[in-house]
């Protein structure tokens, strides 16, 4: 196998990744080679992330994406304590811009943290719709996943604010089924913090 097709298992994942990724005697991910990570490993990674049949490949390659850029100091973080210190004065003059991610996500979120740095633009909240899910053809794993890819891609470093937005119940469905409709907002409430949206709005 190599990085031009996918990998047929989790197996060739990581053989695939050798002197880039590696695991430790404790499971945790460590980075070999960022410079290497970065200039075309993460591609490889978030293209398995995203794309590939094989739901174990799938979710190895999300979890090393994930733990790498936790590893190189991209931390997802709920923006509540930013908000909050706004309360106080402790900041002003300033906007936090929320960008939904809609469409080619990797690219568009490589473009958010390239002008991010470059402008040096503080914090932003990546954002996705619970309709948007649907015809975007995204999952709350994928959304936060591919966001993790793009920061590391840019060698962005710092806190992520990743936000669910526009979590309502559906009108129709909860006047036929009311707690059936709360419990499943409920459950994508809980899937979309696991992937490490700590902002609901």
């Amino acid at each position: 196998e190599g990085r031009d097709s996918m990998a047929r298992d989790v197996k060739g994942l990581f053989m695939n990744l050798r002197g880039v990724l590696e695991l430790n005697a404790t499971g945790n991910v460590v980075v070999v080679n960022a410079d290497k990570l970065r200039s075309e490993t993460i591609d490889y990674l978030v293209r398995e992330a995203a794309l590939n049949n094989n739901d174990d490949v799938k979710t190895a390659a999300q979890f090393l994406i994930r733990s790498a850029a936790i590893s190189l100091g991209i931390i997802p973080a709920s923006i509540n304590d930013f908000y909050m210190a706004r309360k106080t004065n402790a900041w002003e003059n300033m906007t936090v811009p929320a960008v939904n991610i809609r469409a080619d996500g990797y690219e568009t979120a490589r473009q958010v943290f390239r002008v991010v740095k470059e402008r040096d633009i503080g914090a932003i909240i990546l954002e996705l719709a619970k309709s948007e899910t649907r015809y975007s053809g995204q999952s709350v794993d994928e959304f936060t996943t591919v966001g993790f890819a793009a920061a590391i891609k840019e060698g962005y470093t710092g806190q992520v604010f990743f936000q669910g937005d526009h979590y309502q119940v559906d009108k129709k469905k909860y006047d036929k089924e009311p707690q059936k409709e709360i419990d499943t907002l409920k459950r994508f409430i809980r899937e979309s913090i696991l992937a490490g949206e700590y902002n609901i709005d």
